[in-house]
């Protein structure tokens, strides 16, 4: 279901399930982690997306990255500072979160896709690294409104990067394109 006229950047606000016939998949074989995820990848999702007292920008995502892991849960503020975080999938991870113009991010991927109220107010990219069995990886993503199909619908554009076991390097983008299933509890 596309989300509610109303909706803007401004206010993410919401539940969300991942329509997997709108998504789009890696067509490689993913390393670990991503080959244990990727199957049900960011299945259910829900944004609490809120300035505080002091007008600082925030997020707080609830989402299931695998059917046999607890949800991860989290706040992220919206101002580009490294910040420390413990997930139950990929383990102990440094992430950052900010609002950006796409005209300012490098990836075409990242950039493309948006509906013109999301250029104007700036996708939020989420920058997020790790260490998964010795071997560093990183994700960059970008939130926002793109229209699939005719209909408006919450996306975010993931692009993974890291060694396999084999030592070779990798990237690989994939699309999460989201239902809007209502409001947060």
């Amino acid at each position: 279901m596309a989300v509610p006229e109303s909706y803007t950047m401004l206010d993410l606000t919401g539940r969300f399930e991942r329509n997997a016939s709108l998504s789009s998949a890696p067509d490689i074989t993913m390393p670990p982690p991503w080959k244990d995820i990727a199957p049900s990848v960011w299945r259910d999702l829900a944004i609490n997306h809120f300035k505080d007292d002091d007008g600082q920008e925030r997020m707080w995502l609830s989402q299931l990255l695998r059917r046999d892991a607890p949800p991860t849960e989290g706040e992220w503020v919206v101002d580009w500072q490294e910040r420390r975080k413990e997930n139950p999938v990929l383990g102990p991870i440094i992430g950052q979160m900010r609002r950006v113009k796409t005209a300012e991010l490098d990836a075409q991927f990242l950039r493309a896709g948006w509906t013109p109220d999301t250029r104007r107010h700036g996708v939020l990219q989420r920058i997020i690294r790790g260490t998964w069995s010795g071997r560093d990886w990183s994700l960059t993503e970008t939130f926002g409104i793109e229209e699939v199909d005719g209909a408006r619908h919450l996306a975010r554009h993931v692009r993974t990067m890291g060694k396999g076991e084999d030592g070779h390097e990798y990237f690989f983008n994939w699309r999460v394109v989201y239902d809007y299933v209502g409001e947060i509890d």
